[in-house]
């Protein structure tokens, strides 16, 4: 799983953070571990993330996007059903 997000670190500015829930993590390399390992790669088996109603505004060299989520996923501790569903913005 790893592999797949370091190819498309290249493309991720270094000094990135992102904001959850769960806490916050500041660089690619905390949030590769923190978010895609430990909490999408440790506590689920399978996930499926749906995304729509999206909206990009640019603003000269900054952009941001808004859009809402379905998210359904497997618990790997006991094999569950996981569905929750969110809007979110990305600056």
């Amino acid at each position: 799983m790893a592999s797949n997000y370091s190819r498309r670190s290249r493309l991720i500015p270094l000094d990135v953070s992102f904001i959850n829930p769960l806490g916050e993590e500041h660089g690619f390399d905390d949030i590769e571990q923190h978010v895609f390992q430990n909490v999408m790669g440790g506590m689920f088996s399978s996930r499926d993330l749906q995304m729509h109603n999206l909206m990009i505004y640019v603003n000269g060299d900054s952009a941001g996007s808004e859009f809402h989520w379905d998210f359904h996923a497997t618990m790997r501790k006991d094999g569950s059903a996981v569905t929750t569903h969110g809007v979110e913005t990305q600056i």
